[in-house]
């Protein structure tokens, strides 16, 4: 099994290589064949990953909001 925070890890990990050109459905199914994982671990991971990618641009664009204004009152 895998520590919740190694989940985590995993789960970056999988955003990193898509954001390089991968395809989110075989790596993902290329580290659950790598990794022994239980079925909830499998099930967290597959929604945190498809939950970021849905929403990337929602995230990229309060990230970059958050930070200028962060920037602006520092």
């Amino acid at each position: 099994m895998v520590k919740i925070m190694n989940v985590k890890q995993v789960v970056i990990n999988l955003i990193t290589k898509v954001d390089k050109g991968a395809y989110s459905n075989i790596i993902l199914n290329e580290t659950f064949r790598e990794l022994s994982l239980s079925s909830k671990e499998k099930a967290f991971i597959t929604e945190l990953f498809y939950g970021v990618l849905r929403n990337i641009k929602f995230l990229d664009h309060m990230i970059e909001k958050n930070t200028k204004e962060i920037k602006k009152s520092g």
